[in-house]
């Protein structure tokens, strides 16, 4: 036995010595790998197959190309290269200069771009960003065979997840996303991975582009001395790129359609695009900002003492709840339903405050929800597409829970029955002023509709955690809980969805139905919570809003709007950020409805609404919200009505925007000179 073991061993060694032997491995790895390619073309139908009218029509082009471009490939794999070193390096620069060109293709075919409408000067810029990748590649590899297919592998994988997560969640990869590879991990299995033959072929050809490469021999492109002055070029080269293309204003020119970022993507080029993005990511100081115009602004908010608003008579229970996907599709047009899929949050009415809200997400990034709701901070004076929860809370920060937490309530957790490491939330909650962040990893066997915790299981942990809370104090209660059972995509696995809601139209989408009956055992399930809590004899308020609206085909969306939704303009698709909000209490409180309102306002309307005295900049906000109402990411409207752009100076509320500016600049950003007695209260 130790024999032979000692024998396969000395065989492997001496084949890891022999050069031969060791490209003999590789080709044959390499055309393993390209049958392997062939075989996922050949079985999945859809990539060279469409369906019109039930019949099934085989695009014989596509299935001709790709066997005639799998043999080629496994030719060239074996055939040797015999040409000399010329020859050899003459192919390496000439698949260096192609590769910029490759990339570019390879992304905007995956996109769909029409190149065609794309002006010379859009291609020359995104042809000199990826130009700057093979830099950086020559710089670190120094080699004329593997820094093209560096750049042609980043090129088609940037291409072909792009498409992915415009897939997933309606709106493609910006540069705020790359903070978030690891809530989008978390998220990615979620959904089913399917190719279409645009990313089967760009990855195809990657690998045959490589492969070429590969093939080239004597391809060190400097010796040591002009390696030298190369690094310092390369370096000066990257530097001056970055001051021109995200430093200066070069691309200002250029408009970003933050409601959809892949008609800029088409429109503009990928690599352009996502370069412009760039500078949405850092925070710029207000114009004219000082500490002398902060006490200025805050002078305004800051009410005489005879003025100050009493403690309240009564410190109810308050339970925050930020419910996944929680929307009222019915704004957006007419659903035909058997029978209405929220009928108990729309009966509430007695001891209620409720009415509509507009998030600055849609689809996705809920963490921005939550940063809007908890610190009455606005989306849409940071960079857009940023995630708050990753980019900007690194210390303490003034929020819904710190105020609470000063006011002696107790519990003080944050709870999202799902993984914990999304959207740097076991980071974020404790400078938000959480004492516990409890996930699903805190939960034993709950229930669940396919693989997401359900509404029931996480309102039955929040009454265990407040019974808990009630045998070792009468402190008021407080927690917060963001749920994940209605979270995309609506085609996944629904097992244990009971299908109560059905559509009348057999064109619905699948996803749809798969929604709304989520929402009917998402309103069930706060008829349970609301049932509970009315029969607790201390008083206790809940507010529950919707994150953001579900991401659906938007075939959906068409059939509800009779096609009108294609053609909508800025203010109409404003209408997919409104959610559904309502703060409830077991005791009599006012009512009230809110025709529109924003998230960022909630938290304001909460303390109105129990009578706590105010922090100055809830002050500030509340009054605020007199005069601007809504203000989301993708622009605020006024009390005349119109929506307005946050930059807009012609607008006749800039100056009150300047002011909300200047606030929340120095309570995220000015740490050294925040007032904070502004923003946590005396």
């Amino acid at each position: 036995m130790n024999d032979t073991i000692r024998k396969i061993k000395n065989n492997i060694a001496r084949t890891i010595k022999s050069k031969d032997k060791r490209l003999a491995i590789c080709r044959h790895i390499g055309a393993a790998i390209t049958v392997l390619f062939y075989l996922y073309f050949i079985t999945h139908s859809e990539l060279y197959t469409r369906i019109e009218k039930k019949v099934t029509y085989y695009s014989w082009s596509k299935i001709l190309f790709i066997t005639a471009a799998s043999a080629a490939i496994i030719f060239l794999i074996y055939k040797k290269n015999n040409f000399s070193k010329v020859v050899n390096k003459i192919c390496g620069f000439g698949m260096l200069f192609i590769s910029p060109i490759f990339g570019f293709l390879a992304m905007e075919y995956v996109t769909m771009t029409d190149i065609s409408e794309l002006s010379s000067q859009k291609v020359i810029w995104n042809l000199i960003i990826i130009g700057v990748i093979l830099i950086v590649a020559l710089l670190i590899t120094n080699s004329l065979k593997v820094s093209p297919i560096i750049v042609v592998a980043i090129c088609a994988v940037f291409s072909i997840a792009n498409i992915f997560v415009y897939d997933f969640r309606g709106s493609p990869i910006v540069a705020a996303d790359m903070v978030t590879l690891k809530t989008a991990a978390n998220v990615v299995s979620n959904y089913t991975l399917a190719f279409n033959f645009r990313q089967f072929f760009v990855i195809f050809a990657a690998f045959g582009f490589s492969i070429f490469a590969l093939k080239l021999k004597y391809t060190k492109l400097f010796n040591w001395k002009f390696r030298i002055g190369y690094s310092v070029i390369a370096c000066l080269a990257v530097i001056q790129f970055c001051r021109v293309f995200i430093y200066s204003d070069m691309l200002d020119g250029l408009y970003f359609k933050f409601f959809n970022p892949m008609i800029s993507y088409r429109t503009h080029g990928s690599a352009l695009t996502f370069v412009k993005s760039i500078k949405f990511v850092i925070v710029e100081k207000p114009e004219n900002y000082s500490l002398d115009v902060v006490n200025d602004i805050i002078e305004k908010y800051t009410p005489d003492e005879s003025e100050n608003e009493e403690t309240p008579a009564i410190k109810p229970n308050i339970i925050a709840i930020a419910n996944e996907s929680f929307a009222d599709l019915s704004i957006l047009g007419d659903i035909d339903v058997n029978e209405d899929y929220m009928p108990f949050f729309r009966s509430l009415s007695e001891n209620c405050v409720k009415g509509t809200a507009y998030s600055s997400v849609f689809g996705g990034r809920t963490a921005n929800s939550e940063f809007e709701f908890l610190t009455g901070n606005t989306i849409a004076l940071v960079p857009p597409q940023a995630v708050a929860f990753e980019l900007y809370i690194n210390r303490d920060l003034s929020s819904l829970t710190s105020i609470l937490k000063s006011n002696g309530y107790i519990g003080n957790n944050s709870f999202h029955p799902y993984k914990a490491s999304g959207y740097n939330r076991p980071v974020a909650y404790p400078y938000l002023g959480f004492e516990n962040f409890l996930s699903q990893d805190d939960m034993i066997k709950p229930t669940k509709i396919g693989q997401f915790i359900t509404d029931q299981a996480s309102f039955e942990r929040v009454v265990e955690e407040y019974e808990n809370a009630r045998s070792t104090s009468s402190d008021p209660f407080y927690i917060y809980n963001l749920t994940v059972q209605n979270h995309g995509s609506y085609a996944r696995d629904m097992t244990n969805l009971e299908y109560r809601i059905t559509l009348s139209d057999s064109q619905y989408v699948a996803d749809a139905v798969n929604y709304l009956n989520l929402i009917k055992t998402s309103d069930d399930s706060f008829e349970w919570l609301i049932n509970y809590f009315s029969n607790v004899d201390e008083p206790t308020i809940i507010i529950m809003f919707g994150d953001h609206q579900p991401n659906l085909p938007k075939s959906f969306f068409n059939k509800i709007t009779n096609g009108a939704y294609s053609k909508w303009s800025d203010e109409e698709i404003m209408q997919q950020y409104a959610v559904p909000f309502v703060i409830w209490a077991n005791y009599d409180i006012e009512e009230k409805v809110y025709e529109q309102t924003s998230l960022n306002y909630l938290s304001t309307i909460l303390m109105d609404t129990i009578g706590f005295e105010k922090t100055g900049y809830q002050r500030f906000l509340s009054q605020l919200s007199e005069t601007i109402p809504v203000i989301t990411a993708n622009g605020y409207i006024g009390d005349d009505g119109k929506l307005y752009q946050t930059d807009d100076e012609t607008s006749p509320y800039y100056d009150l925007i300047y002011e909300y500016k200047v606030l929340q600049y120095n309570n995220m950003f000015d740490m050294k000179n925040r007032v904070d007695s502004f923003f946590f209260g005396e």
